[in-house]
This record gives C-alpha cells, structure tokens and sequence, in this order.
C-alpha cells in the first residue's frame, strides 16, 4: 500500500513541477481508500500462530483521513513520510 500511495504523490508532485513551473499552486487535497477489503486487517507482516483477529468492517470504504488532507507541494518532497502517514492512519481505521 505504502508504494501505491508513494507512486500516486510522485505523480502528483511530477504534474505540478511539469504544469506549474512558476509554483502558483502551493496546496492540494487528498485522501486514500481501501474497498473490498471484507474482514481483513491490515498487518505489518503475516501473523504467527494458528488464529489471529479479523476486521469488523465488512464491505464499506475505508478512508484513511474523516475529512480530506492538507498537503504542500514541500510536503510532496517527503513521499515516505507521507505514505506512512496514510497507513497509520490506515491501520487505526482497521482496528
């Protein structure tokens, strides 16, 4: 997820370098979803043992932020940092 998430800010931070070369667009909104997901949680790694506990929920969207997010495009120049921000936020949703 974490690479999605880091390809699509790229993406967007390469769009705004590319069409606003004179940066008169400091700020973007976004936020990230995740459907289909069923009763799965999401987990660093695959859990150890014979039984582990599954999600509650179901088959909504599950979106990382309640309301849209404030980037700049100097946040855009930390993708990692940003990326990891979405799956905490991710993993506290699926909790």
């Amino acid at each position: 997820i974490s690479d999605v998430v880091e390809r699509a800010l790229a993406f967007a931070r390469a769009f705004y370098d590319e069409r606003d070369k004179w940066r008169r667009y400091e700020r973007l909104v976004y936020n990230a979803g995740l459907s289909g997901i069923g009763h799965r949680k999401l987990v660093r790694g695959r859990p150890g043992g014979g039984s582990f506990q599954m999600g509650q929920q179901g088959d909504a969207m599950v979106l990382a932020f309640p309301r849209p997010r404030l980037l700049t495009r100097g946040d855009l120049e930390d993708l990692q940092s940003q990326a990891q921000a979405v799956l905490t936020m991710f993993r506290r949703q699926l909790d």
